[in-house]
């Protein structure tokens, strides 16, 4: 379902994942944390985390 009170821009404060889960925070007034909850095994967890990290900024994509 769409939710309209997501609906713009706002501002990432935290990311937080897991193999269980992934924690976003937005600088917004309220509804500012989203969780979403899964389950995720090593390896795909070890591939997903590289490219969250990839989206983050925190490293740069390598040739495959």
């Amino acid at each position: 379902m769409h939710d309209r009170q997501y609906s713009g821009h706002f501002l990432v404060l935290r990311v937080e994942f897991t193999p269980e889960s992934l924690l976003v925070e937005l600088n917004r007034p309220g509804g500012n944390l989203i969780n979403v909850t899964f389950h995720m095994a090593p390896p795909e967890f070890d591939k997903v985390s590289q490219a969250m990290k990839i989206i983050g900024g925190e490293i740069e994509p390598g040739p495959e």
